[in-house]
């Protein structure tokens, strides 16, 4: 994920709810999200988020100037 959202220039809504997204895949997700220029909403919602991904959310939400929604 993280290649596709640095370079996609279309894609506004991104739904991963429900989707029992790893580690592995938010941080793909969430790292992706600081070279993200397009996206305006993120769900992950219900995909059990850890005490390390708040980090990895605080540094692409720094970066990012274009995500207006990102439920957790």
């Amino acid at each position: 994920f993280e290649p596709l959202l640095s370079v996609n220039s279309t894609l506004e809504v991104l739904k991963l709810s429900r989707n029992q997204v790893g580690h592995s895949g938010k941080v793909y997700v969430l790292s992706g999200l600081s070279m993200n220029s397009s996206l305006n909403s993120l769900n992950m919602s219900y995909n059990a988020l850890e005490d390390d991904d708040a980090d990895i959310i605080a540094n692409a939400l720094q970066v990012n100037s274009t995500l207006q929604e990102l439920d957790i």
